[in-house]
């Protein structure tokens, strides 16, 4: 066979094969990365139980909410006698509760905790109930090594009551979206891995018509949301948001009963308070003119600058003239005037032998001094340019309550 009958040959050849349809194997496809999302039937979601209750129409026995108000609005009050409620399973305000182990951490001073305890046992003459637990170290309810030392001492199916919100959220500006989701991304993972309920006792903003003190997105996060208010002798608390209830928009009037618990090693008298329905509220009554607000929040900077539950009226003075703008001390002196005797007269502070105090204790109620020549304290004016002056660096909030504060 010549050379080229052989070149002929392996091009047919190739040829063939070129034409010749190749059998490919059969390859697995590549799974997904991507995790589908759950979604069910409604009939499975029709067969879920119904919403269960720790407080009846009023707060789940699992989820985040809050309880806010102003300083002397008595929240921390009205939450440790909601607690007390919810440990011995009994009725509050007409709500019926779902009897669980109750914790409070109370991150504001251990000192006003135990006078708080021992105001209750010795008011109500019963002993408080063993499941309920106060945890009084400072921690927070955002930062994940907190929140798995919590779980781990926290029971389950309980009522989680903390006290205050700024005390668990340290480190964060309440005024950010981002942080404040932070802090409420925390309570809901507790929530969910206790099967419980977090409460939070939370601050008043400045201006009481536009509810907690910080970040907008606090509300909408809520499953319920309670204000605690005060006007003249009376308070309220409010039912603002309620997610899945019916109690919404329900008010219903308490009352602080002070509570007498001996003498300290000084011979002063220690004193806390307990929250009481009140059925005898005074439910219109006007509210505070600007001279009396001013003169009220005043007194408020010189018990938190004093340290005490009474201040004398020549310590208190001071604190008023430094704001106040008029221009000269006589016509100072008659606003301070003004102001004490009108708010004495509506029950909101009170006065033995020229001391002062937001708290009724035996033998108060007279003005020994109203008639005396007024004494002009000299002080710097500072004006924040909204009438009255900044009482600042003394701070009006966030009073705590070892004696003085009705939180």
């Amino acid at each position: 066979m010549t050379t080229l009958d052989q070149s002929a040959i392996a091009k047919a050849q190739a040829d063939f094969l070129a034409a010749t349809p190749v059998k490919e194997e059969p390859q697995t496809p590549p799974e997904s990365a991507v995790t589908p999302y759950p979604l069910v039937s409604v009939g499975i979601v029709l067969e879920c139980p119904p919403l269960r209750w720790r407080v009846k129409g009023l707060i789940p026995a699992r989820g985040i909410g809050q309880i806010y108000g102003a300083s002397t609005a008595g929240k921390s009050f009205l939450s440790f006698d909601l607690a007390v409620h919810v440990a011995r399973g009994a009725v509050w305000y007409g709500h019926k509760t779902k009897a669980a182990p109750v914790t409070i951490f109370s991150l504001e001073g251990q000192e006003g905790t135990r006078n708080r305890l021992a105001a209750y046992i010795a008011y109500h003459g019963e002993e408080l109930p063993p499941n309920l637990s106060i945890g009084t170290a400072p921690t927070t309810f955002y930062k994940p090594e907190d929140l798995e030392a919590i779980a781990a001492s926290l029971p389950d199916v309980c009522l989680c009551i903390v006290d205050t919100q700024a005390c668990a959220s340290v480190g964060l500006d309440e005024n950010r979206t981002d942080d404040m989701t932070l802090l409420i991304e925390g309570c809901k993972q507790l929530a969910a891995r206790k099967d419980c309920f977090v409460l939070l006792v939370h601050h008043a903003g400045k201006d009481l018509t536009r509810g907690a003190r910080g970040s907008s997105t606090q509300l909408p996060s809520w499953d319920c949301c309670i204000e605690a208010t005060r006007n003249g002798q009376s308070r309220e608390w409010k039912a603002v948001k309620v997610k899945d209830g019916g109690g919404e928009g329900e008010k219903h009037p308490f009352r602080l009963a002070v509570v007498d618990l001996g003498p300290d090693e000084d011979g002063d008298r220690i004193t806390s308070c307990v929250a009481l329905p009140d059925g005898e509220a005074v439910q219109d009554e006007k509210p505070l003119a600007d001279n009396q607000r001013y003169t009220l929040d005043s007194l408020c900077a010189a018990l938190e600058a004093a340290g005490a539950d009474s201040v004398h009226l020549e310590d208190w003075r001071p604190i008023f003239y430094a704001g106040h703008t008029a221009d000269k001390p006589d016509t100072k002196c008659r606003a301070f005037d003004r102001g004490r005797k009108e708010l004495v007269s509506r029950g909101l502070i009170f006065v033995t032998n020229d001391y002062y105090s937001t708290k009724e204790l035996a033998g108060h109620g007279q003005l020994p001094d109203i008639g005396r020549t007024c004494l002009a304290a000299q002080s710097t004016k500072q004006t924040d340019g909204h009438g009255q002056g900044s009482l600042d660096p003394v701070h009006l909030s966030g009073l705590g309550d070892g004696g003085l504060s009705h939180e």
